[in-house]
């Protein structure tokens, strides 16, 4: 999780957290079309606190306490989260995502679309979470799958808050914070606890 996100004048911020792979001068485009699979009547988002967008196989228990925790964090930034949606996808709609708008090829862990038009509006985005990145690496770090995913979640909130991660001391800043913000709702910090790099 190492690219910022910052409003564009366009709508169009869109970031992955894959280190030094994209232009952060070229603006991005911004989220046209729903995920492979879909129709193009279904939305990619749906509206946050009632349900996560799941383009994957998911147990009902693990949207319920993503919904929860992801809310309460939106409470601790003081962000109305009415403005901002989670979708999560697998790695095939996550690579599709990551080479259209980031012309990256391969999957990454969150991409995160602000639609705002000016810096000063309301929070308003769209976070994309992959799903068999998040198992990966859920797997590799000894901690729940619904864990990883709100971490992304998180990321990709800190992201429309205007958090950056292009160079290493922007990184750990937005990794303390996303740690803080994981103790604040009485989870185990990721990045202070050596397991993410």
């Amino acid at each position: 999780m190492n690219e910022t996100s910052h409003p564009q004048t366009d709508s169009s911020a869109i970031e992955s957290s894959d280190e030094g792979e994209s232009d952060p001068s070229s603006p991005d485009p911004p989220l046209e079309a729903p995920v492979s699979g879909m129709s193009d009547d279904d939305p990619v988002i749906h509206e946050p606190y009632t349900a996560i967008a799941w383009h994957c196989p998911i147990d009902e228990s693990i949207d319920a306490w993503l919904i929860e925790q992801f809310a309460a964090v939106g409470a601790l930034v003081g962000v109305d989260l009415s403005r901002v949606s989670l979708a999560v996808v697998s790695d095939p709609e996550m690579a599709q995502m990551h080479e259209q708008y980031k012309n990256v090829s391969g999957t990454t862990d969150v991409l995160t679309f602000d639609l705002r038009d000016e810096a000063d509006e309301p929070v308003e985005g769209d976070i994309v979470l992959c799903f068999d990145e998040a198992s990966r690496q859920a797997a590799a770090r000894g901690h729940a799958l619904s864990h990883e995913l709100l971490l992304y979640a998180v990321h990709g909130l800190l992201h429309l808050l205007g958090y950056d991660d292009h160079n290493a001391d922007d990184a750990a800043a937005m990794h303390a914070r996303e740690d803080e913000l994981l103790k604040q709702i009485g989870l185990q910090p990721v990045y202070a606890n050596g397991e993410a790099s």
